[in-house]
């Protein structure tokens, strides 16, 4: 929300605003709690899987995720994976683990708090998962990006959606979302939702595919290569 607020201190308000960076903030106890539960360090390339979003609609299939990280790993062998999320990923963490082989993942999901998964993000270089609240620890970190929404493209420049008010912020990021709503999602008065898909279960976002996620994967390296 930090872009919704700094429109209202910009516009709104006039206050101008110098420091517009992001913040967040550890301890050495939350460090050590991390290392107690995973064996993270600097000199491996750690990505982070974040499964969480408020809304199942936020949820990109966890499946497709599995499918994601093996293409990954046939691209990038020394790479491990850092599953974070809360109680309520728990099944999608257990889908993963039971996929990928088990030297490649850490599954840190429901097992940390907010502080810690921040400590535990920070021996990380790339975020890829769900638009939820790791999406934004990660853009504070300076993690580079990539999400998916589910809300869909649209044309129109007076809607500001979910994508514009949350977008990451201040870091390399890559935004993948749907290029239309699904018929169910299209109000007959034709307004727009900001979230643009009004499902409570993954619809609108099912539109988005293994290819479109890895093109972006492959856009976002090359932004910060």
């Amino acid at each position: 929300m930090m872009v919704g607020f700094l429109r209202v201190l910009d516009v709104m308000l006039r206050v101008p605003i110098h420091n517009r960076e992001m913040e967040v903030w550890f301890t050495p106890d939350d460090l050590q709690e991390v290392k107690a539960k995973a064996q993270l360090n600097k000199d491996t390339v750690f990505i982070i899987l974040g499964l969480g979003g408020m809304n199942r609609r936020k949820h990109w299939p966890v499946e497709r995720y599995v499918q994601l990280a093996e293409k990954i790993l046939m691209q990038e062998q020394d790479i491990k994976f850092v599953l974070v999320g809360g109680p309520k990923e728990t099944g999608d963490a257990d889908v993963l683990s039971n996929a990928l082989p088990k030297d490649k993942y850490y599954n840190l999901v429901n097992k940390l708090t907010y502080r810690q998964t921040a400590a535990a993000m920070s021996y990380c270089h790339l975020y890829i998962g769900n638009d939820t609240g790791s999406m934004h620890i990660a853009a504070a970190l300076k993690i580079p990006v990539l999400v998916v929404f589910c809300c869909p493209e649209t044309n129109d420049p007076s809607i500001f959606t979910v994508v514009e008010r949350v977008f990451p912020y201040g870091v390399p990021a890559v935004t993948v979302r749907p290029d239309k709503r699904l018929p169910e999602c299209i109000p007959h008065d034709g307004g727009f939702d900001i979230n643009g898909c009004v499902q409570n279960t993954p619809h609108c976002i099912t539109q988005v595919t293994v290819e479109d996620m890895w093109d972006g994967y492959c856009t976002l390296l090359k932004m910060i290569s």
